[in-house]
């Protein structure tokens, strides 16, 4: 896999912890996005790969 979404639930809501390339081409390292909403996984999943703009097939998901 080329990128790596984890989705952690707190008990403040879902935070999204990218490490990967964007759609631009940028490399980041476990880039934080806080909020992350959707009313089941998969939802949650498409919210934050949108941030991105990385593609599901190219991810690894992980979600705690």
């Amino acid at each position: 896999m080329k990128n790596k979404l984890e989705l952690l639930e707190t008990t403040q809501g879902w935070i999204a912890v990218f490490t990967g390339e964007t759609a631009i081409g940028k490399k980041v390292s476990e880039e934080e996005a806080h909020n992350i909403e959707g009313a089941s996984n998969e939802e949650r999943i498409q919210n934050a790969l949108v941030i991105w703009g990385a593609d599901v097939e190219q991810t690894e998901v992980i979600v705690i």
